[in-house]
């Protein structure tokens, strides 16, 4: 127990470092849709103009729309996040002349979605994804009133007052298929149903991902008048680690460490209506290794050549339930160790796939279910030349957003491994844990 405490404790500092230094990030920058001109204090803000009559001067000082639409398309094709904003601010200019401007709307559109890929938090990130919404609604709406909506929020954008968009809700701050997301959590767990009485009991969890560096991929080639695809972020070197300690053990009794060379992850601006997806994600060598005591693994390493993976969303018009569903496909080669000496050096081709589902609904958080299977191919007998389910895991869970970064997760999970040989019996062994996480994405 004495040693289960210090690891406690060192969690709960290193928790409250991170969430101090997102605090400080975030309070250093400024709202996405601030003014681009300093609001006049005192008595003299009567005196300040109305914000369609100062864009209306601004504009024309600027050499007149066309001029200004075609910095803001040039600034919004650049590679700087400091562009993106000015073409942000270019177009809301240009909306406060003309909600209808479809060229404006479509470039403040790239804009914002450009933002999103490189937002610090997982909130300003869904205000640039909020604000694509608003202009794909804009866009899509026929007739006079083109615009509307994007002109009303990007009026209060240039008389410097921060928009209120009601879109579809926020994605859960801690989503593990978000791959361009940074997060690190520390959980309380009870284990049960391990191979031996050493293990079950109180676990101390943590789980963790960090891209070592980021950018932006190519942009797309845009052959049409049409819904564009995103610009991807990319992710060079992103590691993981999902480590588990037992009650009074200083020792790490479940580890899994992994190194994704290369990754992408393109992000729509989702809308309500049909189901759509609103994620993509790409990830080349992808190597992981690591032990699980409690299932008897003495030692397993995973190469993953290829994983593939989207995500679909789904929100009736004016609904506040939201619905979303994931799936991902791997493949690669993997080789384990078991604790039993009969089943050693035991190797094969793996096929990996997950499906996750989730229902939220605004203010109360979200419930989800995750499956993810990985199959062996035992290539080496032709009695046994089919798929084997080598590595197991399912989830169920409620996820809550508490504050910024922070996010609750209570859950329920079974993770299983089966050695597999054509000369011996399956040696199947499975364990159970059930816990609480606070968790962070920065």
């Amino acid at each position: 127990m004495h040693h289960l405490t210090h690891a406690t404790e060192r969690a709960a500092l290193a928790l409250a470092l991170i969430l101090l230094l997102t605090s400080a990030r975030i309070s250093a920058q400024e709202s996405p849709f601030a003014s681009p001109l300093p609001e006049s204090p005192g008595p003299l803000a009567a005196d300040v103009l109305p914000p369609a009559e100062e864009a209306r001067r601004m504009v024309a000082m600027m050499g007149g729309a066309v001029a200004v639409r075609a910095a803001a398309a040039e600034a919004a094709a650049s590679t700087s996040a400091a562009d993106w904003a000015w073409s942000m601010r270019l177009t809301a200019l240009l909306l406060a002349l003309d909600g209808g401007d479809r060229e404006a709307l479509r470039i403040r559109g790239d804009a914002a979605r450009a933002l999103a890929t490189q937002a610090a938090t997982p909130d300003r990130r869904e205000a640039y994804l909020a604000e694509v919404r608003t202009t794909e609604r804009s866009l899509q709406a026929p007739g006079p009133a083109d615009g509307s909506v994007a002109a009303a929020s990007a009026a209060e954008a240039a008389g410097g007052r921060h928009a209120a968009h009601a879109g579809p809700l926020s994605l859960p701050a801690a989503d593990p298929w978000n791959i361009a997301s940074n997060y690190a959590s520390f959980a309380l767990a009870d284990a049960s149903w391990t191979i031996d009485e050493d293990f079950p009991g109180t676990k101390l969890v943590f789980d963790g991902r960090y891209a070592l560096r980021r950018g932006r991929g190519d942009p797309p080639s845009r052959d049409c008048d049409c819904q564009p695809r995103p610009t991807p972020q990319k992710m060079v070197g992103t590691v993981g680690a999902h480590l588990q300690w037992g009650e009074g053990e200083a020792d790490i009794e479940y580890a899994r460490l992994s190194l994704a060379a290369l990754s992408y992850q393109w992000d729509y601006g989702p809308r309500s209506g049909r189901l759509r997806p609103y994620r993509d994600t790409l990830e080349w060598g992808v190597l992981q290794g690591g032990k699980d005591d409690p299932l008897g693994v003495d030692s397993y390493v995973e190469l993953t050549l290829l994983r593939l993976a989207r995500s679909w969303y789904y929100q009736s018009e004016g609904s506040p339930w939201l619905f979303t569903l994931g799936a991902d496909l791997s493949g690669g080669y993997a080789w384990a160790d078991s604790i039993d000496d009969t089943y050693q050096d035991v190797s094969n081709p793996v096929v990996g796939s997950s499906i996750r589902f989730g229902v939220s609904r605004s203010g109360w958080g979200q419930v989800y279910a995750e499956q993810r299977v990985n199959n062996g191919f035992t290539l080496s007998s032709p009695a046994r030349g089919g798929a084997v389910s080598r590595e197991a895991r399912f989830r169920f869970g409620y996820l809550h957003r508490l504050h910024r970064c922070l996010t609750l997760d209570l859950f329920v999970e079974k993770r299983s491994f089966n050695f597999s040989d054509p000369d011996l019996p399956d040696l199947y062994t499975k364990s159970k844990r059930t816990g609480a996480a606070l968790g962070c994405a920065f």
